[in-house]
């Protein structure tokens, strides 16, 4: 009797090791990311300020440029209504030198104003670019619900399958409902008694809640790329879990 139940006892424990194995790349992974992504939201704001700054910089220098620019066109004005009541041979002269000093005004004041609508074009794009990669930091730091895959190809799966399903998950990493996503191959190292090697590709996804993710399951992007890469895959390993909130 007592052999059966120390039989059993080991069983159950090589059945909880099996199960729960997997789990641990996936939570390093994430736990890792997750201060990844507190880094580059850090770096990210400080960028987006820096722009900011430069922005306001550059307005200041064009806002000078153009106090400039019309003050000399109100001297060129004066002269050129001044050389209407001269006469005697210097009227020509000055006013040639007048036509030359306006052309040249004018030359700079075009030249300000397209340098100014480049300017500020990329300097508005570039703070787009920076608020729109804060906002996927911040995706990841607020949702609290976690969706874990751990995917294994079949033996007999084309030799590109790997690279296929790579191009392909950050389409479906785009879906509305997704607020953050992570993907990546199996690492050559990693914890030398816990991590899981049989497995090719991981994909951790993140949604407000469990209603985000069953309208990522149904939207048809989901179902495209399930249709196209599921048959060359193993069943997969899935794991959802909840981030505890404060």
């Amino acid at each position: 009797m007592l052999r059966t139940l120390a039989g059993l006892g080991l069983f159950f424990a090589v059945m909880l090791a099996v199960t729960y194995a997997p789990l641990e790349p996936a939570q390093q992974a994430y736990g890792q990311k997750k201060n990844d992504n507190d880094k580059d939201e850090q770096i990210l704001r400080k960028k987006l300020a820096d722009a900011n700054n430069d922005l306001k910089q550059a307005s200041n220098i064009i806002n000078g440029l153009r106090t400039d620019v019309r003050e000399r066109e109100q001297a060129i004005n004066q002269l050129q209504a001044a050389l209407k009541k001269e006469k005697g041979e210097d009227e020509d002269k000055q006013l040639a030198q007048a036509k030359k000093d306006l052309a040249a005004a004018q030359s700079t004041i075009s030249s300000l104003k397209k340098q100014d609508t480049t300017g500020d074009a990329t300097t508005a794009k570039s703070i787009e670019n920076l608020k729109t990669q804060l906002k996927e930091s911040e995706g990841w730091r607020k949702a609290p619900f976690v969706h874990t895959v751990i995917l294994k190809l079949k033996k007999d799966a084309p030799p590109n399958t790997a690279a296929a399903i790579l191009a392909d998950i950050p389409i479906i990493g785009k879906l509305p409902s997704v607020q953050g996503f992570w993907y990546g191959v199996r690492a050559p190292e990693g914890s030398p008694e816990f991590a899981v090697k049989d497995f090719e590709i991981s994909l951790v996804l993140l949604f407000e809640n469990v209603d985000g993710l069953k309208r990522y399951l149904d939207h048809p992007g989901h179902k495209r790329f399930v249709d196209k890469h599921l048959k060359f895959i193993e069943t997969p390993l899935v794991y959802d879990s909840v981030k505890p909130m404060p």
